[in-house]
This record gives C-alpha cells, structure tokens and sequence, in this order.
C-alpha cells in the first residue's frame, strides 16, 4: 500500500474538549475502560502542521471501506463538522491530532454515507491511513462502544496523551429524522508498534 511508518515524529498540541454531533451539540465519551466524564466543551486551538503528512485516505478491509479524507474543522453551531453524506467523505479533525502523532487523531463520517459499515469493525480489524506523501499508517481496533447522546463525554475522544489513536465516529440506534439519530458509535484504534 505505500511507505511504512510508526510514527511521523512529535508534536504537543493543547487540544482541549469540544462536542462533536451531526445534529445536537453533545459531548462524546471516554473509551469504555476509562472513568469519568467531562462535559465542558471548550474549542481547541489549531497545530501547525506539515501539509505533507495529512491523511488523504482511509482504508478497512474488514468493513470494505476505501474512502477519501476532507479536512474538517468547526461548523456555525461550534461543533466538529462532518463531510456531507452525498459524499463518501470521511472528515478528519484537522486542528486535532495529526494521524500518527501522540493523541487522538478524530475522524467522522455520516452512518448514512461513509461509515454505514463501521458498526461491523471489532477489534483486531486493521485501519490504514495514508498520508498525501505515501506513508501507510497501520492502526488496529482495540475497542467499539455505542453511547446514548447523554451519557457521552469528550475527555477520552480527543485529548488522550498516553499513545497514538484513531477515533471513528458516526451515528447509531433510533433515527430522529434527518441526520439526527438517539446513539453514537465510536471505534477507538492504537498506531500498530507503538
């Protein structure tokens, strides 16, 4: 698939907590084997990064998903925003974690688009990203968890320090119309060796 890579060097970014919805502003939770929930949301603050090393495409062969990826930032309601679902789009975080770097790198997509597979992801599955220069970023899913929107926090989703994640949202349970829907969906990976 391309270039190997555990690791594209280091940066600290002071990324803070912030909801993240495609219809209702709710935070999002901790992986399940963390504790408590902080539901502050508060806008982080952008890295800069090398243009280079941005993920330009997402790939699970488990789930059959080959997807491009569009850099996202933060919607007119203050909340991370997600690629339309006429698309087949992931959307990545980018004034988050840089794929491959210490902490949460965050992607999202619509359950009607994209991610309509991620529900059959389980741990094990390996997650390719592949950056615009050709490294292949092997990511492997530790854990899957399914939150109603009011038991959701963001502490564990976006500002986890302890290593090198992926975090894939989407929408789950009852629809509310539209693109609303009652649960979240998130898939939480580790960078392969590290």
């Amino acid at each position: 698939m391309g270039k190997s890579v555990v690791a594209l060097g280091v940066f600290v970014t002071s990324l803070t907590f912030f909801a993240v919805q495609e219809s209702t502003a709710t935070p999002l939770p901790l992986p399940p084997e963390t504790g408590a929930e902080d539901t502050t949301p508060l806008l982080p603050t952008a890295p800069s990064l090398s243009q280079p090393h941005y993920p330009s495409r997402i790939i699970i062969p488990n789930i059959k998903l080959d997807a491009a990826i569009q850099n996202v930032g933060i919607n007119e309601r203050g909340q991370m925003d997600v690629p339309s679902e006429k698309t087949r789009n992931v959307g990545w975080y980018s004034a988050g974690t840089l794929p491959g770097e210490i902490g949460s790198a965050v992607f999202a997509a619509h359950v009607t688009a994209a991610f309509k597979n991620l529900k059959k992801a389980k741990r094990g599955d390996h997650m390719y990203v592949i950056t615009k220069d050709g490294y292949e970023l092997d990511y492997i899913v530790e854990s899957t968890a399914v939150y109603p929107i009011e038991q959701v926090s963001a502490e564990g989703l976006f500002n986890r320090q302890d290593g090198r994640y992926l975090h894939l949202i989407t929408c789950a349970g009852k629809s509310l119309g539209g693109t609303a829907f009652s649960h979240r969906l998130i898939v939480y990976a580790k960078l392969a060796g590290s």
